[in-house]
This record gives C-alpha cells, structure tokens and sequence, in this order.
C-alpha cells in the first residue's frame, strides 16, 4: 500500500506540475485534508517553508474575490483551472480555464491493488512568495472551512514535521492526512525522484587568447568538483593545467620554433541559473605559470582571469597577466 500511495502523490504532481512549468520549483508538501481537499505547496526549500509570508492572508483574500464570482462559474466545463494572479501595480484577477489534464489513468500498486486518479473538478493555484499554494477541490464550499482552519497553519504543522531530510540538498516529496482537526503525523511518507547529483568532471578544450595583440592557441584540461542543490549544478571547483602555444620565428636557423608556455590554475564556477534548463555559469580562476619558454611572460606570472559561460559549450574569459609588468588577455575557448 505504500508503494500505491506515492503513485497518488505522483498522480498529484502530474497534475498540478503543468500549471507552473515556467517556475522551477523543486520541493513539495502534500496534505489531504479529510478527503475533501488535496492541499500542496511547491517551493524552494521545504526546510524554509515557515519563512514565507502572508499565506493565510493571501489565501482570504483569493477567497474573497472568488466569493464574489463562485455564482457566474460556469457549469458546462467538467475540470477547471482557478488561477489567482496578484499584481502590484493593478487590480488582482482571477482567470479560469478548462483543465487540459483530463484524463482516465489507473496506478498499480502491491498485491493487485490499484487506484484510478480521478482529477477534481477545481484546481486552484495561488502565487506566494518564492512558492506557489495548489488546492484541489469537487466542492468550492471546502475552501470556507480551509480559511476558518487558517491554511498557513495546516502548512505549517507539515513543514514542522518533516524531519531533519527536509535540510538534504536533493528535492524532496512529503504527503500527510487531515482529519479537519489535526495533523496526522504518523501518516507521513516521503518520496524523492531524484538521486544525488554531485559528481567529478574530466574536461577538456581548445582555446585561442589575444596576448598582447598576439593570437595564441592554447590547450587545456581539468578535473573539477560539481556539487547540486535541489536538483540544479549549482557551485564547481577546478583544477587544470592549460598549454600556450607560441609560434616564434628563429632568425638564426630561419625556422619556426614552436614554445609552449604551461600554466596550472585552480577555479570556481557558480550558476546563477533558477531552474536545470537555465545555466548560468560564471567563474573566478587564478592560474600560475611553471615554465617560461620564448621570453613572452616574466618568470614568475601569475594569470587571473573571469569566465563566462556561452552557448554550445564556449567560454569568454578577460584576464589580467601579472608579473614585472601588468597587461589585460582575452580568450575563448571550447569544451568537451
């Protein structure tokens, strides 16, 4: 029965997942509030769950203005989308739509049981601070008792009960029942669809720098430390070596001679990106020269250097050359 009750909680997030697809919100908390309601919050962090402000005075006041509609609600629709949208600057709306989720699916649990997912008839979704309140419904009535109830308080006597695992940094799922009263924490269940994501890179690249208005190309490899957070490559530390290539004529034999400059350097990369599909990668490396070859840098110079991430695996980076003197670079590079 279980393994049953995390497909309807599957079955929950399915539903309501399209209604925020623009937002990346990778943390849960599902109530089912006496089988009448299906209360859920998608945020951030449910370990920060307390912190958000104002839901209960939200939540009156989209009770409010759906009072002073719920009559023109039109019945020749079967499954709609209650959507609340709070401006700052104009009066608040309220916008309802068919819900294009219908239909029939049945979910197969232990020992021949199984369940059919019926979609309620309302699906309500409410914008709070950095999260957004799901509520679904058969009769609109049950939203008077949730405001009497006070919502913020129902949520937050979830999130109170989740557990140290709430702090983990891969996103997370926890389901409680209501029984109109109270809380049933024994009735608990969490559930994550994600595995740890932290991982060690082998990477390498071709590059070309302008070097005091010389074109240099380089080579590169590293191995850095990726580490996620709720489901996102968020922070990378490195270390790499990188080979400058220069290309010298020799007046005394007439030929080119070919000088290869290597620096070791050691960075960190953050994205800056809100959700996985949004990468924002920018990054601080100092880098320290280990054999001067062809007199192009000074015996000691030490590279500090900016990067940002570009489309389709390229780098930009401007950096700064340190030794007896000071001059700026400029580079690009690919990855792979």
């Amino acid at each position: 029965m279980k393994k049953l009750n995390y497909l309807i909680i599957i079955s929950f997030i399915f539903t309501v997942n399209s209604s925020f697809a623009q937002e990346y919100y990778p943390d849960t908390i599902f109530v089912n509030f006496e089988n009448k309601a299906n209360i859920c919050i998608a945020n951030k962090n449910n370990s920060k769950i307390n912190a958000i402000e104002n839901i209960q005075e939200t939540f009156v006041n989209f009770h409010h203005d759906l009072e002073l509609i719920k009559s023109t609600i039109p019945d020749s629709l079967k499954y709609l989308n209650i959507r609340y949208i709070i401006e700052l600057t104009d009066e608040n709306k309220i916008i309802i739509s068919p819900n294009t989720n219908e239909q029939q699916v049945y979910y197969f649990g232990e020992n021949d049981s199984f369940y059919k997912y019926e979609l309620p008839k309302y699906t309500i979704i409410i914008p709070l601070e950095k999260s957004k309140l799901i509520i679904q419904v058969n009769d609109l009535t049950v939203l008077t008792e949730l405001k009497e109830k006070n919502i913020a308080v129902i949520l937050n006597e979830a999130a109170n009960n989740l557990g140290k695992e709430a702090r983990h940094r891969i996103p997370q799922n926890y389901y409680f029942d209501h029984d109109g009263k109270n809380l049933d924490t024994n009735s608990k269940k969490t559930k994550s669809y994600h595995k740890p994501m932290d991982q060690i890179e082998l990477t390498g690249g071709i590059g070309a720098g302008l070097d005091k208005h010389v074109l240099v190309p380089d080579l590169n490899a590293r191995i850095a430390f990726t580490f996620a957070n709720k489901g996102i490559y968020k922070s990378r530390y490195y270390a790499g070596m990188q080979w400058k290539y220069y290309f010298d004529n020799n007046i005394t034999t007439g030929k080119t001679d070919m000088n290869i400059n290597p620096f070791l350097h050691v960075g960190y990369e953050y994205n800056f990106g809100k959700s996985p599909e949004d990468s924002r990668w920018y990054g601080l490396e100092v880098g320290y020269l280990l054999k001067e070859r062809g007199g192009h840098f000074d015996s000691n110079t030490i590279k500090v250097a900016l990067s940002m991430k570009l489309p389709q695996k390229f780098t930009i980076s401007p950096e700064i050359y340190i030794g007896e003197k000071i001059y700026p670079g400029l580079r690009l590079v690919y990855g792979f």
